[in-house]
């Protein structure tokens, strides 16, 4: 039995539901301190990368972030990123980070990338007390940067986008990204 006192206890446990084959092969602890790291590596070649925690690691991994993920594909191009409660990720050149302390994604798909974000997310209480330390906020418009290296690319290409994301934005499931409005 190990035991762990205190309020910022971590405990990690990866469950996969699957049909035919597991996704998950092999799981790895990353050592980085403060914050806790993992690399969950798939069958087919692909990984992500879990942190728990701010804290920093080999090869250009930090986060400030309650919560950051990478996920990468077989040929080590990226298939997603995000922060939660942070503003920066970084691993290997790539970069990703926001003017103030946020939720930010990025998902790279045919058209490119889509970035999303929204403020720190807490709850409330019965009592009307917020869980998290933090105010519930309205969406805001929050700024960004991506840097992407040529070999984290899904294109070959390196990609940088700056700018302000738009909370009341989102691309639904088939959609043009490059053909909505945001002011519908």
């Amino acid at each position: 039995m190990v035991r762990h006192p205190g309020p910022n206890s971590l405990f990690v446990a990866v469950h996969e539901a699957y049909h035919d084959r597991p996704l998950v092969a092999g799981l790895q602890e990353i050592p980085m301190g403060p914050g806790r790291g993992f690399e969950v590596r798939h069958a087919n070649g692909g990984k992500r990368i879990i942190l728990l925690g701010a804290g920093s690691g080999k090869g250009g991994l930090r986060t400030d972030a309650q919560l950051a993920l990478l996920e990468l594909n077989a040929s080590g191009q990226l298939v997603s990123a995000g922060i939660l409660r942070g503003t920066v990720l970084t691993y290997g050149g790539l970069r990703l980070t926001a003017k103030t302390e946020t939720c930010l994604s990025v998902t790279f798909g045919e058209d490119g990338p889509v970035i999303a974000a929204s403020p720190p997310v807490a709850t409330r209480t019965v009592r009307g007390r917020t869980v998290g330390g933090k105010p519930i906020r309205a969406a805001e418009r929050v700024p960004f940067e991506m840097v992407v290296p040529a070999r984290f690319s899904p294109t070959g290409q390196a990609v940088t986008e700056a700018g302000l994301t738009d909370p009341d934005w989102y691309q639904r499931p088939g959609e043009d990204r490059r053909s909505r409005d945001p002011e519908d």
